[in-house]
């Protein structure tokens, strides 16, 4: 394989390529998106993971006008959404903001000392007290005059470490890489330029523009983690190439990166996908619209794996990175035409898929039969369907064909797939089931099992890394993608990935 030789001969000299995967021993993961109702909380204030601000009656509505950092642009009241349906909030808020005016917090149980105006700033303090019940918290502001308001941060009673909550961290540090696609909102991405991307003094970092980049590299740094960067399919050359040379000058020089164009460019449900499909028919790559989207898709990751390699290369870094190409795990056709198409297989380092399990239960077709199963029950048909039969099939095609290629094999995403589709997903009794099977003690077994079935596919384990979907999330309709669904882990998908058991008591928040 072109990736183990080239280990050998990084003994020796230099490679000339891009590197392959590093050898870590600890598993690697997704991490959750960005939003005030987010499983875990990343981030110390609390303004980051909030919503737009919304009308100071109801601020959900999101209907102020803001500038392109988010920040109010008016003089009237606002509203904002900053925790919806949240466990564990209780403490002290500091709060702050440029510009003179009266903050209320609601419901009416939070109270609000202050607040004092000073130089052009109002501070005040929020307490919310504890419950046992989800709670939510509403921001209104008022009086803010011609000034208007800027600069706002609530701070929350945690131990920060940076822009982060330090639990956050020591999260994170159970695993050797994380892939930012959901941080930096991928799917769908409003970013083309340089100038229209996040920044570190953005308002929030959970709209349309994500977590800026700036701050994925402070947590791979911090955390000390390699990173997987996903690079906006509406990007400009040059802002592809000014990615580049930030996460170089700025990432840890001992952390290892992953870059990949985009996510899931072969499947028609995101945005991403569609605007391959119109690309290759403009180009007119195949009479096949399907053909011509993963031609398009597979030359435009050459192009944009060409500029960091050249941009990595300027500095002698080349041995940092991996170049991928991903694809649909189930069709191994896909897998042939992203990497023969104009020979991309020669610009790239690693194939990527993402083989779930599970899927298939979650068909409307099968949902009369499965919504009567207990959770043990669909334990063990998971077991002996999607991990005896379907899934080893499914990942040995794919290993094959990436040695076909001499290119290292790694999940983009891997896990359960327990979830309604078609219209199963409103199924209520299917959705509990798939709940509950997933908090089930079983579950461990079938993820340790999940893990044995890749590691014998692949070459090298250590390598060719399976990065989970994802550290955190609360279950739904649309699924459970968690390892965790909260602080302090308690999971078995978490005992099974991590090879921690589960912690049963609360982790503290300084200064509630």
């Amino acid at each position: 394989m072109k990736w183990t030789k080239l280990v050998v001969a990084a003994c020796l000299t230099l490679p000339v390529g891009a590197a392959p995967p590093p050898a870590r021993d600890l598993p690697a993961v997704n991490l959750e998106g960005i939003a005030d109702w987010s499983a875990v909380l990343p981030f110390a204030d609390a303004i980051k993971s909030a919503r737009h601000f919304g009308s100071a009656h109801q601020p959900w509505d999101e209907s102020a006008p803001v500038d392109a950092a988010g920040w109010p642009t008016g003089q009237g009241d606002l509203g904002l959404v900053v925790f919806a349906d949240q466990h564990g909030i209780d403490g002290r808020y500091p709060l702050s903001f440029s510009g003179n005016g009266s903050v209320e917090a609601m419901p009416g149980s939070i109270r609000v000392a202050g607040p004092d105006h000073q130089g052009g700033t109002t501070t005040a303090t929020l307490t919310i007290p504890p419950s046992e019940e989800p709670q939510s918290l509403f921001l209104k502001f008022t009086g803010l005059g011609q000034r208007g308001l800027g600069n706002l941060k609530l701070m929350r009673p945690v131990k920060a470490a940076g822009s982060f909550d330090q639990r956050f961290i020591d999260l994170v540090k159970n695993f050797s890489a994380v892939r930012f696609m959901d941080w930096a909102h991928t799917n769908g991405s409003a970013v083309s330029d340089w100038k229209s991307r996040s920044k570190p003094g953005s308002m929030r970092f959970s709209g349309k523009l994500g977590v800026p980049l700036e701050v994925q590299v402070e947590l791979a740094n911090r955390a000390g983690v390699d990173a997987w960067f996903c690079v906006p399919h509406l990007a400009t050359d040059d802002t592809v190439r000014r990615m580049a040379v930030l996460i170089r000058d700025s990432l840890d020089p001992a952390r290892h990166v992953y870059v990949e164009f985009s996510n899931e460019c072969w499947n028609g449900m995101f945005e991403q996908a569609r605007w391959c499909l119109e690309q290759g028919r403009k180009a007119a790559l195949s009479d096949n619209d399907f053909q011509a989207q993963l031609r398009f898709y597979s030359q435009r990751t050459v192009a944009v794996c060409r500029i960091w390699q050249e941009v990595f290369a300027e500095k002698n870094q080349q041995a940092r990175l991996t170049r991928i190409m991903a694809s649909q795990s189930a069709n191994p056709w896909v897998s042939e035409q992203v990497l023969t198409w104009q020979d991309a297989y020669k610009d790239v380092d690693a194939l990527a898929i993402a083989p779930y399990f599970g899927g298939e239960f979650g068909s409307p077709e099968t949902a009369d039969t499965i919504r009567r199963l207990e959770p043990k029950q669909l334990i063990a048909r998971l077991r002996d369907e999607s991990l005896a039969k379907s899934v080893p099939k499914m990942i040995t095609k794919q290993a094959a064909l990436a040695r076909k290629f001499e290119l290292a094999l790694l999940g983009y995403e891997g896990g359960q797939h327990l979830a309604g589709h078609g219209g199963a997903e409103n199924d209520d009794a299917l959705t509990r089931l798939f709940i509950q099977t997933n908090r089930e003690p079983g579950m461990k077994a079938l993820y340790e099992e999940y893990r044995r079935i890749w590691d014998r596919a692949v070459a090298d384990p250590r390598r060719e890394k399976l990065f989970w979907f994802s550290l955190s999330s609360r279950p739904s309709k649309w699924g459970s993608w968690g390892l965790i669904e909260s602080l302090p882990p308690d999971s078995p998908k978490w005992t099974a990935v991590t090879g921690q058991e589960p912690t049963t008591t609360p982790v503290a928040d300084p200064g509630r």
